[in-house]
């Protein structure tokens, strides 16, 4: 069996730890506020969003598909925001037509083309091979903006997840930290699809925090057990991916499960001794 250091001396390997990671510790730190709010559903509609996008782009030639799906979703972010305030319609409802729509939208400009083909099933279902190193320049440079965003704006984001009407009576612009929110998330879910695929990163959101909610009720302790769990899922997903040379984003989500599931026996066990 390979050693760590020698398995990750590939360049497709490092690269995947690298944007692993960037990826892994903004999800935990989107993930929390999306659980908290109810907004879960949120990630579907974004990564259902990218992937036609994305196929648009693959369609037309476009040699970096990032390069367009990057802004198409932030935008659309932006638009299925306004739709949840304004529209007559449940925010679930309005995130599974637009969900439904781009994911249909996808799968026919993919068979009107050339088909299913590897950049796209890359997008679909997530390849360690599919990283390039300007896609990794490109996704570290985002994740770093993101991060310095959301580090710099913690204490207006944190009294909006716990309570926006206190938000708003404070004298916060509740959509300007709901837009910045929605749009870090697009990005991010965008930046994630070529290591996870648009099927399962939103998992990537919503699992750890989960995990975190069964063994703590700090805000500050379930965000550090989130990035934790993250991280571990990453790097133990990419490891066995690697030997058993299966699909990184489902040994990833796979892992998170099993994160998720002894921490939820953990809760019955304290909660039956205490």
């Amino acid at each position: 069996m390979l050693s760590l250091s020698v398995m990750f001396a590939y360049g497709f390997m490092s690269r995947a730890l690298l944007v692993g990671a960037a990826v892994g510790i903004l999800a935990a730190l989107l993930g929390l506020p999306l659980v908290l709010r109810h907004d879960s559903m949120l990630t579907d509609g974004l990564s259902h969003l990218g992937f036609g996008v994305v196929t648009l782009a693959v369609a037309c030639g476009l040699a970096q598909p990032l390069w367009l799906a990057l802004p198409a979703v932030a935008v659309g972010s932006l638009w299925l925001l306004h739709l949840n305030e304004h529209s007559r319609l449940h925010p679930d409802t309005a995130v599974a037509l637009i969900s439904a729509t781009a994911l249909a939208t996808g799968v026919a400009v993919t068979s009107l083309t050339s088909g299913l083909s590897v950049d796209t099933c890359n997008f679909l279902f997530g390849s360690l091979l599919s990283l390039t190193p300007s896609d990794v320049i490109l996704s570290l440079l985002v994740c770093a903006v993101m991060l310095l965003l959301l580090l710099w704006y913690r204490r207006p984001l944190f009294t909006l997840t716990l309570d926006r009407d206190f938000a708003a009576a404070a004298g916060l612009s509740v959509r300007r930290y709901q837009a910045l929110t929605a749009i870090c998330t697009g990005l991010l879910i965008v930046i994630g699809m070529r290591l996870l695929g648009v099927m399962l990163i939103g998992s990537l959101l919503i699992f750890p925090a989960a995990s975190g909610l069964q063994i703590s009720r700090s805000y500050g302790q379930i965000q550090l057990w989130s990035i934790l769990f993250n991280l571990l899922s990453i790097f133990l997903g990419l490891v066995l991916s690697f030997i058993l040379n299966a699909s990184t984003g489902a040994v990833i989500v796979l892992v998170e499960a099993s994160i998720f599931l002894c921490c939820w026996c953990f809760r019955v066990w304290r909660e039956a001794i205490w």
